[in-house]
């Protein structure tokens, strides 16, 4: 029976991406321990919208493929480069030569530009814009509604030992 008919899935817990998922950002997808047979060759695929480019090839046209091997645990791991206009989901395919296994991790990618207002240095701001006051304010009303919460419920207790 060939290797392709016993062919699995990674699991997802098997896949780690790490990386600056950003437009020029580096990404590293890693298939861990037991995802592969040890020494096995793995094709990669990578597709999205710009295509992205492997750092030392520069960039590309369609479809990115590449290849990597296995070590000794059966992990592998590919880097790649997210192009200068990147927005959407990238997809990264990895299926082992010899055992058909199949790996898939989804980068999504959302340029600084597209939302968020920008703070000092041109950074996104990500954080509140609500006021201190405002706040503050909040927190001691939650307080007043907690202690008359608790206050009922001492009257209560109160009046049924006292019936």
């Amino acid at each position: 029976m060939p290797a392709a008919a016993n062919a699995d899935y990674v699991p997802e817990s098997n896949i780690i991406v790490t990386g600056s998922f950003v437009p020029g950002g580096v990404v590293t997808v890693t298939f861990t321990d037991g995802s592969f047979f040890p020494g096995e060759p793995v094709t990669f695929t990578i597709t999205g919208e710009p295509t992205p480019s492997l750092a030392a090839l520069g960039s590309q046209m369609g479809t990115l493929e590449t290849t990597g091997t296995a070590d000794a645990a059966g992990a592998v791991a590919v880097q790649f480069v997210l192009p200068s206009n990147a927005q959407g989901t990238y997809t990264v395919t990895a299926v082992g030569e010899v055992s058909g296994n199949i790996g898939s991790a989804a980068i999504t990618v959302t340029p600084a530009d597209s939302g968020g207002t920008t703070g000092p240095g041109g950074l996104v701001n990500t954080g509140s814009e609500l006021s201190a006051l405002v706040i503050w304010g909040a927190i001691g009303a939650l307080l007043v509604g907690t202690a008359l919460v608790m206050a009922l419920q001492v009257r209560r207790n109160r009046a049924h030992t006292h019936a």
